[in-house]
């Protein structure tokens, strides 16, 4: 605020944005990009890409869909494009196109990051409200192995919901059991 005709007053505010996404405030973080000028140092697929999580943050779905369809894939790094495609699966399941949504995080859980569990997880949520169990639940019986307590806890509680909603017992029996076997700590216990 105290350059505002500094070169890289863009920077700066993209810079204080992220900070303030950081801090768990998303409204001030967008408002500071609104009228952010162009930035010389971060790249414009990173602004696009931080708008975009800002809007998935603010429940803003389909506002989220035009930066982040901006945001090219390629030649991006596995944790950015993994980034993308899963923000995207949020989004577009957000406005009610699951089909979209689940070819999002299909694509964003067969990259090879941190971030697979989470987006196996987010695919077999939206495999549900698309009303297809028999998919979900092979994808949340897989995850039960997960290294990552909190998907592998996540994908035997919704598992164990979905079996029993279905009235196949036995199976929910089996989700359920990855809980109070092995993660009597957790809120899903």
């Amino acid at each position: 605020t105290k350059f505002p005709d500094a070169a890289k007053r863009g920077d700066a505010m993209y810079f204080s944005a992220l900070l303030y996404r950081r801090l768990g405030q998303p409204a001030k973080a967008l408002a500071k990009l609104a009228d952010a000028p162009a930035t010389q140092l971060v790249d414009a697929d990173a602004v696009a890409l931080l708008r975009g999580q800002l809007l998935v943050d603010t429940e803003q779905s389909a506002a989220a869909l035009k930066p982040l369809e901006q945001v090219q894939l390629k030649d991006k790094p596995a944790a950015v494009a993994v980034s993308v495609l899963y923000l995207k699966g949020l989004a577009y399941r957000g406005t009610g196109n699951l089909d979209a949504a689940a070819a999002m995080l299909r694509q964003a859980s067969e990259l090879d990051t941190p971030m697979r569990d989470a987006a196996t997880l987010d695919l077999a949520r939206t495999l549900v409200l698309a009303k297809k169990p028999d998919d979900a639940l092979k994808l949340l019986a897989g995850l039960m192995q997960s290294a990552d307590p909190a998907a592998a806890t996540a994908a035997a509680r919704l598992g164990g919901d979905l079996s029993y909603q279905r009235k196949n017992y036995d199976q929910a029996v089996t989700f359920y059991e990855a809980i109070t076997s092995r993660r009597q700590s957790s809120i899903d216990f």
